[in-house]
């Protein structure tokens, strides 16, 4: 029965992730290079700016975003280079994210496959985060949190009826906090770290002009 059980939870997992708009093996030595290539190059105009950034905060990323010895060691920030690559986001999300919806997909908590799902590939939820901090200023970061609303109506309502009841309840940041550690929930090697997940991003400077900052901002994936 169990083993059942198992097949089931891993057949409709499969099937969640063919109803995703881009195909893409969701290993640890190319997801976030996929990421890179179709969504993260940056604008001429964007990438000095960007990089004056990371001059600026990097002394700073190793106590805002560094793991305790007690959880599974993530990537961090390697040089300026590698923050302007993957800026708006950090090294350990792609990896987290990719653990979080295994992990949550073996808890049965996504709906099943009679059911219309507006569930997304990872490159298409990470773009949805991108779309979500076009209009903030350069500087700011991708929370953890924003990765929920990628998933959101991919779940049981059950599972997430803890979110919505508490969305008239707690403040907003609050509820972030709430939204990334459902994404960690059921992470073993990872302890939530909640400094980590939702901390507010380093200082900002304005946007560069109508140019922005992404080159595929439109891409559709």
């Amino acid at each position: 029965m169990r083993k059942f059980v198992v097949t089931q939870q891993r057949d409709d997992f499969t099937k969640i992730m063919d109803r995703f708009k881009t195909r893409m093996k969701l290993t640890s030595a190319n997801v976030d290079e996929v990421i890179k290539r179709r969504l993260l190059e940056k604008t001429d105009q964007a990438v000095p700016i960007i990089g004056k950034i990371y001059q600026r905060e990097k002394n700073n990323f190793g106590t805002i975003f560094g793991f305790s010895d007690e959880t599974m060691r993530y990537k961090e920030f390697r040089s300026k280079e590698d923050f302007v690559s993957i800026y708006p986001f950090i090294p350990y999300q792609f990896i987290l994210f990719q653990s979080s919806l295994e992990n949550l997909s073996r808890k049965n908590v996504f709906e099943g496959q009679h059911r219309s799902v507006g569930e997304r590939s990872m490159l298409g939820v990470f773009q949805q985060v991108i779309i979500q901090l076009k209009d903030q200023e350069v500087g700011t970061l991708a929370t953890f949190d924003r990765m929920f609303e990628g998933i959101r109506t991919a779940l049981k309502a059950q599972t997430q009826r803890s979110i919505i009841n508490a969305k008239d309840i707690l403040d907003g940041f609050s509820l972030r906090t709430l939204k990334a550690l459902f994404l960690v929930k059921y992470i073993k090697e990872f302890k939530a770290i909640p400094r980590i997940l939702v901390l507010p991003n380093p200082r900002s400077t304005r946007q560069p002009g109508k140019e922005g900052i992404l080159k595929g901002m439109s891409i559709n994936p």
